[in-house]
């Protein structure tokens, strides 16, 4: 937008001396002339922890240290004097703002709806209604005033944004940044009180919403690093249903389960396949499968045909062991995020008997990866591995051993973390053995993989 042509010049200068500003480069970085008083002028530092200003400020220019107020996309909030009269060139600037801000959301939602599906719907259904907020609210006439009703009409404007920021913030897993900067808005939003009418919009009124409106660019920068969520599945194995919940107490003192997530787990009936697939979907995390091909006959057919559904179910890709399929991983997982976004991924490996003469191949693969994705992003990364439930089990026709002693249907060996190194070394450490029969437990092994500490 062209600030000068579409926001006429204050009508009003605040009192006082105006600062002594390089008029050249104040209004080349705003794009208008505001005179601002002495005792309202702030240092760089109170400018951008009070007021989210989004430009870098240069201490050495008066006009840097002088704009007193939010610059929200580009849109300059002018900060009220006191016994300053509230323009309808602030009113009309706030609208601007926020729908800058309504366009970045609509940006936002787009990735929400790939990355979190679960949370877009709600995040949709509020953005609408900020939209018909923002979409209500009148152009205020040069010389016009600023009455309760343009007061009241933004600032629930503000509430409906500050639930938008507070879902955002809360699908993301609450970063400490983000959450500081969220209970400083909610604050400000919260001491803002509706006006009745006849009531006076004081500075005071006026400079708390574009206040809170400040904090919106910088928790838009954090929201808009959406992380996209990969599971990288290796094996060579079809999958094993769950035990049937009759062998529930044989199979969680057999391995040390979780009786909360084994009972939710398992039921009278094995567990399906295709509803965890599903599950993974819904919840936006992408299987990129890498198929070792040991089997041959209809076990190989079988073991193909489940790398290539839990794939094409969750929107990931599919790759053959014993080829490049490292560098096309890469080269896919860059292609596939936006600018700006990043990626938790998580390795899940099958480390049963058949998979030792590759397994020194998975490894070298796995930390190739890691190491080719860029650092200047925030990428995450995590490793699990499974074998097989241990022990004899009898359920639905087959009868038989599920998997050896000592053998595992999930081990997290690294959450997700930006410690590079740990995870690489949790991949070295990885031992090939047991597993008994040629099925194995991927049902429970990508069930699991929901549980990672995903961000978005």
């Amino acid at each position: 937008m062209s600030f000068t042509s579409s926001i006429p010049a204050p009508q009003k200068a605040l009192k006082g001396t105006p600062v002594n500003l390089d008029y050249a480069r104040f209004t080349e970085k705003t794009g208008v002339s505001i005179y601002m008083e002495q005792q309202d002028t702030l240092q760089p530092s109170e400018a951008q922890t009070l007021y989210g200003y989004a430009k870098p400020i240069d201490a050495s220019h008066p006009a840097d240290t002088a704009l007193g107020g939010p610059n929200v996309y580009g849109v300059l909030l002018r900060i009220a004097g006191q016994s300053d009269t509230v323009l309808s060139t602030d009113f009309n600037s706030m609208v601007d703002a926020l729908k800058a801000k309504l366009n970045i959301l609509y940006q936002i939602g787009s990735l929400l709806a790939s990355i979190k599906p679960d949370v877009a719907t709600q995040f949709q259904t509020l953005v609408s209604q900020l939209e018909a907020s923002i979409n209500s609210m009148p152009t205020v006439k040069t010389g016009d005033k600023v009455y309760s009703t343009h007061y009241n009409a933004v600032l629930g404007a503000l509430r409906t944004l500050l639930q938008i920021e507070e879902l955002l913030v809360n699908a993301s897993g609450s970063p400490a940044d983000a959450s500081q900067l969220l209970s400083s808005m909610r604050t400000l939003v919260a001491s803002a009180v509706e006006k009745k009418t006849g009531d006076m919009v004081t500075h005071v009124d006026w400079n708390t919403l574009k206040q809170a409106l400040g904090f919106a660019p910088r928790l838009n920068e954090l929201a808009s690093q959406l992380c996209y969520k990969i599971v990288v599945l290796i094996g060579d194995a079809p999958p094993h249903s769950a035990p049937s919940g009759l062998t529930l107490g044989i199979f969680t003192s057999a391995y040390g389960g979780d009786p909360g997530r084994d009972a939710v787990m398992f039921t009278d009936d094995d567990l399906d396949y295709a509803p965890v697939v599903q599950s993974l979907a819904q919840k936006g995390i992408r299987v990129f499968g890498v198929y070792y091909p040991h089997y041959t006959g209809s076990l190989g057919q079988d073991a193909l045909a489940n790398f290539k559904y839990v794939t094409s179910q969750t929107s990931g890709k599919l790759y053959y062991g014993n080829t490049s399929w490292h560098t096309q991983m890469v080269n896919d997982i860059l292609a596939l995020l936006p600018p700006g976004a990043a990626a938790d991924i998580a390795f899940v490996v099958d480390v049963t008997s058949s998979m030792t003469g590759d397994l020194g191949d998975v490894k070298v693969k796995i930390k190739a990866v890691i190491d080719a994705l860029p650092t200047d992003r925030i990428f995450r990364f995590g490793l699990a591995s499974f074998r097989d439930y241990p022990g004899y089990y009898s359920s639905y026709g087959y009868s038989a051993y599920y998997g050896n002693p000592g053998d595992w249907p999930w081990k997290m060996h690294a959450d997700l973390t930006t410690d590079r190194s740990a995870v690489k070394s949790a991949v070295d450490a990885l031992v090939a053995g047991g597993g008994a029969d040629d099925p194995e437990c991927y049902t429970r092994a990508l069930y699991e993989s929901q549980f990672f500490s995903w961000r978005y």
